[in-house]
């Protein structure tokens, strides 16, 4: 057959070697090494099987560094205020951090009034492989609902926010009147973002007698951002029910049409890694690296180490709106004296019960817990919930005397602790005593006196 095809001139096609992906490991502290062409590799056979031996066909460098390149799991997320109030999951680095359902998480944006959010933890699972621990945080009420109707809800309520932070002062309106109305309206919004719901931060607006007062534009620098607070937190307590579905006879074509229909917009998100044809060239872009590699051979050294190490960015965040740091707030704790007896009075031969006078101790400034709390220390942070008193506009003559159902949410920093014996309201007992200051000054703090902002000035 062989002569008989030479006659007519055909020639067999030559063989065509066997190929194979090819994998070099070296050493962890291995030197680059350059593999010439030729280099032979043996295959290791199987029971009746025969050696093959295979030959790369060009050169290449082999590295420590490329031994076992694992693509990157996880990416660093990009937290501002709007995705701390809204995300519904977060992962902690590491599988150490033991979290309980009921703990909260505190984003710290900076120490300013208002620039601080803590969310709920539902659920916490632990996932050994990828090296983490992934929170389930409980949604806020009513928020995701009206964030579907208007989404630039958050938005507006930052810019009011911020105007409110940088409102100047008005002809007409004394120092001290503008900058206590400014405080008691970021107290509230700061109430919020630590967990106040809106019905609760509305009331907290209505019970802030200079903002109530003083609401009317004309009289008050901070009218129109009142009114546009109230417009937001109406818009996040308003009730929204579902709308009656009408059952109109269809056809088949008609349902097959419905279920190509997209469903309603999601919420778009700040973390959303983006896609662009030109990411490669941006300042942390790959194609960037390559680029360097091959244009600066005396890049091929250093370089490779050098990204080995580096921790990954995936975005540019703003330092302005970026979170800074993510703590665990990990205690509950009652303020001391929270357990006692009422005081047992007998007026006109009927006992009636009444509730203690604060005492002397509690006034002075400093937090006494209800009991040793030995997992508070100094320079850390501290959400204080505070009820509003009643006040005389409300029924009552004199100072403050009857506690309401209004609780305000403060962001102190806990200065120091200090075991201390008390016996106060016939309890007897060793607690924590905290010494409070304002995060951003440092200023030393009245725990007995959060609450009086939003009280009327003497």
């Amino acid at each position: 057959m062989r002569e008989l095809a030479n006659l007519v001139g055909f020639k067999p096609r030559p063989g065509i070697a066997a190929t194979t992906h090819l994998a070099y490991l070296l050493d962890p502290s291995a030197k680059p090494v350059e593999i010439k062409p030729g280099a032979k590799a043996q295959t290791v056979p199987l029971p009746d099987e025969k050696m093959q031996t295979f030959e790369t066909d060009e050169k290449l460098y082999a590295r420590a560094e490329w031994s076992q390149m694992k693509p990157r799991q996880s990416r660093l997320t990009n937290i501002d205020m709007f995705n701390a109030l809204t995300r519904s999951t977060i992962r902690l680095a590491g599988t150490s951090v033991f979290v309980r359902p009921g703990e909260r998480v505190l984003f710290v944006f900076s120490m300013k009034l208002g620039d601080q959010v803590v969310r709920e933890v539902l659920s916490a699972n632990i996932n050994i492989e990828l090296g983490f621990v992934e929170l389930t945080l409980k949604p806020r009420d009513g928020l995701a609902q009206a964030l579907l109707e208007d989404e630039k809800l958050l938005e507006d309520l930052h810019k009011t926010r911020d105007e409110i932070t940088n409102k100047p002062k008005i002809e007409g309106i004394s120092s001290f009147l503008h900058s206590r109305i400014r405080k008691q309206l970021l107290t509230v919004l700061s109430s919020y973002f630590l967990g106040t719901d809106a019905t609760g931060t509305l009331s907290l607006l209505e019970n802030s007698d200079e903002v109530t007062i003083f609401s009317d534009e004309r009289n008050n620098p901070f009218g129109k951002e009142i009114t546009e607070l109230i417009r937001i937190f109406t818009g996040i307590v308003k009730p929204r029910l579902p709308e009656p579905q009408k059952l109109n006879s269809t056809t088949v074509d008609k349902i097959f049409n419905e279920i190509h229909t997209s469903a309603k917009r999601e919420l778009s998100s700040s973390g959303i890694v983006s896609q662009k044809t030109n990411d490669g060239l941006e300042s942390n872009g790959v194609v960037r690296i390559e680029l360097a590699q091959a244009m600066m051979p005396v890049f091929q050294e250093p370089l490779n180490p050098a990204l080995r190490e580096m921790q990954p960015d995936s975005t540019t965040q703003d330092p302005m709106t970026a979170v800074s740091s993510v703590y665990l707030l990990r205690a509950v704790v009652s303020p001391f004296g929270t357990v006692a007896p009422k005081i047992m009075s007998n007026v006109s031969k009927t006992y009636v019960e009444k509730e203690w006078i604060l005492d002397f101790a509690d006034k002075q400034g400093p937090a006494y817990l209800e009991t040793v709390v030995d997992a508070i220390t100094p320079d850390s942070f501290a959400i204080v919930q505070t009820p509003l008193p009643i006040t005389k506009d409300q029924g009552f003559s004199g100072t403050p005397s009857k506690i309401g159902d209004l609780r305000l949410l403060s962001f102190v920093l806990v200065r120091s602790t200090q075991i201390v014996a008390r016996n106060s309201y016939n309890l007897s007992s060793k607690v924590t005593k905290l010494e409070l200051a304002d995060a951003d000054s440092r200023d030393p703090l009245k725990v007995s006196e959060l609450n009086l902002i939003l009280l009327p000035s003497p």
